[in-house]
């Protein structure tokens, strides 16, 4: 039986020799969670569809460079398209911002408009506070905890060692935690 990660890599493998309906189902799987990553960074919802459709551009006119043999996992390489797609964006626009509402209704699609609403009001409080921490801690937040990979991944998009990830991470939790302690005692 053939898993998904085996499947998608004869989709890469396919897409890798000019294959277009290959590189579509790549797309397909991928899109959801690069606009997730995208929106999470960029507030505005039509600007982070045009990034993310630079990112799949990117990916199609440079997939013969992405070497499997290399050992670095497809997603990695494509998160790391996306991540200098999003630093790309911050210098056009000069304020970064981040759009937890959208991540919220992407992330809950199958929760009740209950809770919902309590995610909302629970990533709106954070959102003010995640604008404060530096670039490479937002990164590795929304990648740790909304696309859920693993330190190493995530070091290897960030072109850091896993402890080093580890570390920006906890860095990241405890200044977000203080900030939001401090925002909550106002």
């Amino acid at each position: 039986m053939i898993t998904k990660n085996q499947e998608l890599d004869k989709w890469v493998a396919q897409a890798r020799t000019g294959d277009e309906g290959a590189f579509g189902r790549v797309y397909d799987h991928f899109l959801n969670k690069i606009f997730r990553f995208v929106s999470f960074r960029i507030a505005d919802r039509e600007v982070a569809k045009e990034v993310t459709n630079e990112i799949f551009f990117e990916a199609w006119r440079s997939l013969k460079r992405y070497d499997p043999k290399r050992k670095i996992k497809f997603s990695t390489w494509l998160f790391t398209i996306a991540r200098h797609r999003i630093i790309d964006q911050y210098r056009r626009q000069k304020e970064p911002t981040v759009a937890l509402e959208d991540v919220a209704e992407l992330r809950n699609e199958k929760n009740d408009l209950n809770e919902q609403v309590i995610v909302r009001d629970e990533f709106a409080t954070v959102q003010k506070q995640l604008q404060k921490l530096p670039e490479i801690q937002q990164t590795v937040l929304s990648l740790r905890y909304l696309e859920e990979l693993s330190y190493a991944e995530i070091a290897k998009i960030l072109g850091e060692s896993e402890g080093n990830a580890r570390l920006i991470a906890k860095r990241a939790l405890e200044k977000l935690k203080k900030v939001i302690n401090q925002d909550e005692k106002r």
